[in-house]
């Protein structure tokens, strides 16, 4: 990752280093920064930067709107365009770019109540940050990450600092700027936890239900500490709102743990918010890895809150994948403690993402009906399942990007790539189909992707991915008929399959070493009509891909 600024940055890349050891950060001159980004143009970076500038640096423009000096409009604007293409240039030419946005100078305090009035400085730069938000978000591997968030301290700004080694700001922002960035790192890179498993009493609820009963626990008003545990509920199910999957891991018994979920009357979630829960008296580390394996998460995607310091410390030791913060004792501190956590940042949010918890739902209504019936075939015929297929448009390009960089187990060659360098391929004449899949229990969304490599007389399959909600159920079967039928309809016989190897991608070799592609001996095959001869007949298939055209 490369960090540029318009400051000494010294101070955030020795934290970004201390807080993640293994990210490699590219320290770049001071007073250089204009160069910095060029460099990075010319020759292209593999990974992230990230730009922390000051507008000022880049428009004197602008400097005079802050000293409430005549300015020139025109060409503050167009200094604004230039730095928004240098952004568009460093998206087309690195794996994205982290911008901070614009904010007052840490040693202004504005104009008082005319700060906001049309023509301050305050109102000038919600105008600038608005025009930099659109832009970056249309470049598909463009993010930026609000540095109001990290000036919450009355000590962030050092002029002694400054003077001496144009360190502008205190080590409390550079920490809470190193935060945002490595969590927007992890993002980009799919790394997020995605899956939130809660303790019940004194953690959602006050009180111990199996003593106290479900009237007397302390939940919403009145008194502060019901209140408290009311709003954190409300935060928990705003981040379900965003797409965080919840998940109940209690010592109690399950009817009355049930019971009090559905009917306390000041409950802010219900039993439709968790898609899964072990409420027993068995071993929590236990329980939560019972969990993951229902929903098919790993370890890695999960965080623990329990107000029990043992729980917490058993969890952690049993189980260190998984992320276990500490927990104040008061209940009031609860929403600020979840607040903190970072590990939560997405880089994009897909109506899939949602969804989530009623897929998970819904996948449990599927798991019933499979256990009831014993023929495959039967089960699928069953299920009245739809496949849609599209090509890329505006309104799936997010969600093709995020299952590009996220799929991990079924996955033909772990293809990584950004909404830039996806919209170049396809400007090659390459193709790219995607696959939405429903059946009579719900919408599970847009969950396969076929990627297509188009030469003079020949055609690989590029990228062959498919949600792990879905495999099983002859959707990849699905898929890889679309491959031959859009290859023989451009007049290509055959379709040429590559595996490449991971430690996660073996689900789909054993798939293509079914159907008789690829073998132990050899990752290299190819696929025809003849040798891919499948009953598809109980799909139902609604072709949209020359309709997006």
């Amino acid at each position: 990752m490369k960090i540029i600024a318009d400051f000494n940055a010294m101070g955030l890349e020795r934290i970004v280093a201390s807080l993640n050891p293994a990210l490699q950060v590219e320290p770049q001159p001071y007073g250089q920064f204009i160069q910095s980004i060029y460099g990075c143009i010319e020759q292209g970076h593999d990974d992230l930067v990230f730009l922390w500038l000051d507008f000022s640096s880049l428009s004197q423009s602008y400097s005079a709107a802050l000293n409430f000096e005549r300015y020139d409009r025109t060409q503050l604007d167009a200094d604004l365009d230039g730095y928004l293409n240098q952004i568009t240039q460093l998206a087309v030419r690195c794996k994205g770019v982290v911008v901070a946005n614009f904010v007052m100078p840490a040693h202004m305090k504005g104009s008082g109540l005319s700060n906001l009035s049309p023509g301050s400085p305050g109102f000038l730069l919600a105008e600038l940050n608005l025009k930099l938000y659109k832009a970056v978000s249309e470049l598909g591997n463009g993010w930026c990450l609000d540095q109001n968030r990290w000036f919450q301290s009355d000590n962030h700004y050092n002029g002694k600092l400054f003077h001496a080694g144009k360190i502008p700001f205190s080590q409390k922002v550079f920490r809470a700027a190193a935060e945002d960035l490595l969590a927007a790192v992890e993002a980009v890179n799919g790394r997020s936890r995605k899956l939130l498993v809660l303790d019940l009493d004194n953690t959602l609820w006050g009180g111990i239900l199996g003593d106290d009963g479900r009237e007397s626990l302390k939940l919403g008003a009145p008194g502060a500490v019901g209140e408290a545990f009311a709003q954190f509920q409300k935060e928990i199910k705003a981040l379900k709102n965003r797409g965080i999957v919840l998940a109940l891991a209690s010592k109690n018994y399950e009817d009355n743990a049930l019971d009090a979920i559905r009917n306390h009357p000041e409950m802010q979630l219900r039993e439709d918010d968790f898609s899964a829960w072990r409420i027993n008296w068995e071993d929590k580390a236990a329980n939560i890895l019972a969990i993951t394996n229902e929903l098919n998460l790993g370890l890695q995607s999960v965080v623990f809150i329990d107000d029990n310091p043992a729980e917490r410390g058993r969890v952690a030791e049993a189980l260190p994948e998984v992320l276990v913060p500490d927990w104040p004792e008061d209940p009031c501190e609860y929403v600020t403690a979840l607040r903190k956590l970072t590990c939560f940042s997405v880089a994009s949010l897909s109506e899939e993402d949602r969804q989530k918890t009623e897929m998970f739902l819904q996948e449990k209504q599927r798991s019933a009906l499979k256990a009831n019936i014993t023929d495959k075939r039967d089960w699928l015929a069953s299920m009245e399942m739809k496949l849609t297929l599209e090509t890329v448009n505006a309104d799936n390009v997010s969600r093709i990007v995020q299952l590009l960089n996220k799929t991990n187990q079924f996955n033909l060659r772990t293809r990584r790539l950004t909404q830039g360098e996806l919209e170049r391929w396809l400007e090659d004449g390459n193709q790219l189909f995607a696959f939405r899949v429903a059946d009579r229990f719900g919408d599970m969304g847009l969950t396969g992707l076929v990627g297509l490599s188009v030469g003079e007389g020949r055609v690989e399959l590029a990228d062959f991915i498919l949600s792990c909600r879905v495999m099983g159920r002859d959707v990849e079967r699905a898929m890889l008929d679309c491959a031959i039928q859009y290859t023989q309809s451009i007049g290509v016989e055959q379709v040429e399959v590559n595996y490449e190897q991971t430690a996660k991608n073996r689900p789909v070799f054993e798939f293509m070493q079914r159907e008789g592609i690829i073998s132990d001996d050899n990752f290299n095959g190819i696929a025809t009509a003849e040798t891919c001869q499948f009953d598809l007949s109980f799909f139902e298939v609604d072709d949209r891909r020359h309709a997006d055209h």
